[in-house]
């Protein structure tokens, strides 16, 4: 119809995260009609912001800006100021960064976090009286920022007045206990003032409270370096190393960190343990890990893990091509990897439409770990998408059927191939033999392979004047078993 109703549309997708409709085509159809829309070139650079791409983000915050200041140099609205900062910042381009950070506090609805931004940029400069004046500020416009109060905290702290830096973290802390980076800063002050008994409680109720949960120490490590305190961030995440079993990314945190405080010996050391690292359960996620993951490509171009696992996170941030490029290196650098190759080949099939190239990529995947029950019923699944015959496909998993019944649903594909191949009676018996768990998406599946196969038995005992026989399996898809894992809806169509 108009702008207004693309960018609400948009908007709506954004907001509800739509699984099949992207907001992009419809920002992109109201920049067509009109190239200086202000809203639109704001939504979606920030769009392009939160999936990773900071450069191509800024051109549209700059364009919105440019709209929003024609006649006014001081605009209603300065979010679009605020998201040019944190690009830029993403960036490394910190000088410019605090202009549009500062830029943003002339809008009320912005003015805290913008103050806030701007007091992390003060202490990376080791400017703490500023640092001091702008994080008041942020707290005078939004007390329940939690974040602030550490910064104050540290901003005291790093000025020799470790009274008051206690005082704020207790502060903070009353409102909220479970402020880990409150507990840290309580702990590192008390340890100035040679208060060991205070600083070990504050240190020991934030290792309660943390439950060693590696994540907890990123998130809390990552709000120090985002104000430059990056000695605080390292000892705050060495918490998070283990014995055995620490997450890869705790250690390329660490090499990030220490590079950022010019140990690049360290930060190699650091970046080779997350290389030998286990990467179960290690899902990159947040944007600071697009740049600590391209350092460790730089630093440690032997590592296969670090592209992976950026592959991985642009994959979720859908940027297919980047991770796809990034999939293949990993490949490229070890090709004994299945779950690298897995990804290429779902990206390759759903993405660039290269049946060939998904193929191989899954056979090869699973050749390296035919033990894995999910690459079984992926490339079963791609078998089937692929037209293989029903014949072919039970070759398939006659050759890996421990590993196939692993699975109800792959469980289920066996069933499905012996009622396609007329089999009736061999499914009958194994729809009926295992205990099936209900599944989202499974929903009817176990039950309707139980009933055809009756239906077609009885359909063949009816051929053979067998009627007694065929109402006795009729009558007995009517009710299904309990091993089926669902029931029969009361008043459900049979026909």
């Amino acid at each position: 119809e108009n702008n207004e109703q693309l960018f609400l549309t948009a908007q709506h997708l954004e907001q509800y995260r739509h699984a099949t409709y992207s907001p992009v085509p419809y920002y992109e159809e109201a920049l067509k009609r009109d190239d200086k829309d202000f809203r639109c070139n704001n939504a979606i650079g920030l769009l392009y912001l939160r999936r990773g791409q900071f450069a191509k983000s800024e051109g549209y915050f700059r364009k919105a800006i440019e709209t929003s200041i024609q006649r006014n140099p001081n605009p209603y609205d300065t979010e679009p100021y605020y998201n040019l900062g944190l690009c830029l910042k993403f960036q490394d381009k910190l000088e410019e960064a605090y202009q549009s950070f500062y830029k943003a506090t002339w809008g009320r609805a912005w003015k805290d976090s913008g103050f806030f931004a701007v007091a992390q940029i003060d202490l990376a400069r080791t400017d703490y009286p500023l640092a001091l004046e702008h994080i008041t500020l942020a707290i005078d416009s939004n007390a329940s920022n939690s974040k602030s109060y550490v910064l104050k905290s540290a901003a005291y702290r790093n000025l020799g007045r470790s009274d008051q830096s206690i005082a704020v973290s207790n502060q903070a802390l009353e409102r909220d206990p479970f402020n880990l980076g409150a507990l840290y800063e309580l702990s590192v002050a008390y340890e100035i003032q040679d208060e060991k008994k205070q600083s070990a409680s504050a240190l020991s109720e934030l290792l309660k409270l943390s439950r060693g949960y590696e994540q907890n120490f990123i998130e809390y490590a990552l709000d120090y370096a985002a104000a430059g305190l990056n000695k605080e961030a390292m000892g705050l995440l060495l918490h998070a190393v283990k014995p055995t079993g620490t997450n890869p990314l705790v250690h390329y945190y660490l090499g990030w960190l220490n590079y950022k405080m010019q140990d690049e010996k360290a930060a190699i050391a650091q970046l080779k343990l997350a290389a030998a690292a286990d990467s179960y359960l290690c899902f990159p996620n947040r944007l600071e890990e697009i740049n600590v993951l391209k350092l460790a490509i730089s630093l440690n171009p032997e590592d296969a893990k670090a592209p992976y696992y950026l592959g991985n996170l642009f994959y979720d941030k859908r940027q297919y091509d980047d991770a796809i490029a990034y999939w293949e290196l990993s490949a490229e650098l070890d090709g004994s990897f299945p779950t690298t190759l897995r990804n290429l080949g779902i990206a390759y099939f759903n993405k660039r439409n290269d049946e060939q190239k998904a193929l191989a990529c899954f056979e090869k995947a699973f050749k390296l770990d035919s033990t894995d029950d999910r690459l079984c019923m992926e490339l079963h699944q791609l078998y089937k998408r692929l037209n293989y015959s029903p014949a072919k496909r039970r070759e398939f998993l006659e050759a890996n059927l421990k590993t196939a019944l692993e699975r109800d649903d792959l469980y289920l594909e066996w069933v499905t191939i012996h009622n396609a191949l007329g089999e009736y009676e061999k499914a009958f018996e194994l729809v009926t033999t295992r205990q099936f768990h209900p599944w989202e998406g499974g929903e009817g599946k176990a039950s309707g392979q139980y009933v055809f196969s009756l239906v077609e038995m009885a359909k063949q005992r009816i051929t053979i004047g067998e009627y007694t026989n065929a109402i006795n399996f009729l009558n007995s898809a009517q009710s299904f078993p309990h091993n089926l894992g669902e029931g029969k809806l009361f008043g459900a169509q049979e026909n």
